[in-house]
């Protein structure tokens, strides 16, 4: 999410900035890199390695494929319409979908990969309810076909699908999925549809409860569903609290799932308290955000511990962090959900990147240690979660801080830079389609003065230049800009001893 700054606790870096200023107007930046961060009124504490159970890390990634695969490929097997007509490229379709929905890579699957044998299934006279919802559900880029259709196509799969005999969770997904189409449909009654297919949806919890194969998967499939839910009454326009209790009232009926209500009970209050805070800096923050904003987080916060008593788990961990960076500020606090998070799911990706920024000046750290907690996330060697690339998010965020004279000098240093470059060479060479990050890593080329690799990801990504919502950040506009900039750059081919001069782009958002 995006950062405040606390009025509570003001940061003086307006005379350090200055100080380097003038350090940099009398030559001595070109050999250090002043630093900008007040440090002095607080001890700096050592970073300790993240916890990172790689026997533990690759059995729950196996498992989660071969649960991935029993509600897919093997539940077509048994509930599906089946036939020698279609059977072939129905299972290569819902192999490659357990592949996408379980995370998978090498290789890596997309949407696109499963809608080929999905539409040749279907060419072969294939109707069933799974395989024509996967068909319509992965008809995106070259297959998409325009907004109002893929709606009037996702609402019939969606209802085909719920009078299936596959898993009531799939089917409950493929109905909250056809009803958050529906709120932007221009077709008459398409909102009261909308609503029907999220009651359809929610109802289906009792079956799924009674008949599908419960884990922590299931449970997390379920969590995603809720909370979406939530969100899809809110887009029909009722009340934020109105919305969330009539997602609560089914969980208060089902006692089996005590844990997973305390949880989203804790999701929700967590999140309506930033809407009443804003994403704004403190000074802007509305009259009452703040009281509200603690409030609301202290209810979240109640919720989660309850459920943690009852069940330790990753997901509980990793909102009791966030809320110990909202309202708590304590290191030790703040360690400990960290270390239970890391240690319950080393692929917890949130939880690190909630670390990064608790460690940030600008909320409860300071810039050594946000900078040495940014090198722990590469020594993790975790590419697959995406922990590693945490170490370029720290760089990034040091970066902002600096001043113009300081900043290209900083990330291109041939210190900073190959600690970026690694992290994501590597990350995607084995997720080569996620446009978000290849942005970024152009983004941080440009940024860095290292113009032929910025260059090379902006063309590899063509139209595709992605913003990214978490701090710091660029406008796509801005980013735009930067990749036109750097293909005149390259195209002007200076001199190595003589690097183009690049003016300020002005600030990222913050």
């Amino acid at each position: 999410m995006t950062d405040p700054q606390h009025l509570s606790r003001p940061r003086p870096w307006g005379r350090f900035v200055l100080l380097a200023i003038a350090a940099s107007l009398v030559g001595l930046s070109t050999r250090v890199i002043p630093r900008v961060f007040p440090v002095a009124a607080r001890a700096v504490r050592k970073v300790m390695p993240i916890p990172q159970d790689t026997a533990k890390i690759e059995t729950r990634r196996r498992e989660f494929q071969e649960w991935t695969r029993r509600t897919v490929r093997e539940a077509y097997d048994k509930v599906g319409k089946q036939d020698l007509r279609w059977n072939e490229q129905a299972h290569e379709a819902l192999e490659l979908a357990t592949r996408l929905f379980s995370q998978q890579v090498d290789p890596e699957v997309s949407l696109i990969d499963v809608h080929t044998p999905a539409k040749a299934a279907i060419a072969a006279g294939c109707d069933d309810p799974y395989l024509v919802y996967l068909d319509h559900r992965s008809s995106v880029g070259p297959h998409d076909p325009g907004e109002q259709e893929m709606i009037r196509r996702m609402k019939v799969a969606a209802r085909g699908l719920a009078a299936s005999r596959y898993p009531a969770f799939r089917r409950a997904m493929a109905l909250q999925v056809a009803g958050t189409y529906g709120l932007i449909s221009n077709a008459a009654g398409a909102r009261k549809e909308a609503e029907r297919d999220f009651d359809a949806s929610l109802a289906l919890l009792p079956e799924s409860i009674a008949e599908d194969e419960r884990n922590e998967f299931w449970e997390a499939r379920w969590f995603e569903n809720l909370s979406s839910l939530i969100a899809g009454y809110r887009g029909l326009d009722i009340a934020a609290p109105a919305a969330y209790e009539r997602v609560d009232a089914k969980l208060a009926q089902i006692p089996e799932l005590t844990v997973l209500r305390l949880q989203l009970r804790g999701y929700f209050w967590f999140h309506y308290g930033w809407e009443a805070r804003t994403q704004a800096f403190a000074p802007n923050v509305p009259v009452g955000g703040f009281d509200t904003f603690e409030k609301h987080l202290e209810v979240a916060q109640k919720a989660l511990n309850e459920a943690w008593k009852l069940r330790p788990d990753a997901r509980t961990a990793e909102y009791l962090l966030e809320i110990e960076k909202g309202i708590g500020g304590d290191r030790d606090t703040m360690e400990l959900w960290f270390d239970r998070a890391l240690t319950a799911d080393g692929d917890q990706y949130n939880a690190c990147f909630t670390k990064l920024d608790w460690l940030d000046p600008k909320w409860h750290g300071t810039a050594e240690e946000m900078l040495a907690f940014g090198r722990a996330c590469r020594a993790t060697k975790n590419w697959r979660a995406g922990i590693t690339l945490l170490s370029g998010d720290a760089h990034l965020r040091y970066y902002s801080k600096l001043s113009p004279w300081q900043q290209a000098r900083y990330l291109g240093s041939p210190k900073v830079w190959p600690e970026i470059k690694s992290v994501y060479d590597e990350y995607l060479m084995h997720r080569p389609s996620d446009d978000l990050t290849r942005s970024k890593y152009a983004v941080l080329g440009y940024l860095a003065g290292r113009y032929p690799e910025a260059h090379a990801q902006f063309e590899e990504l063509g139209d595709r230049l992605t913003a990214w919502p978490t701090f710091p950040y660029y406008p796509l506009e801005t980013m735009k800009g930067m990749r036109s900039k750097t293909a005149a750059i390259v195209a002007s081919k200076p001199r190595p001893e003589q690097p183009p001069i690049r003016k300020p782009d002005g600030p990222a958002l913050q």
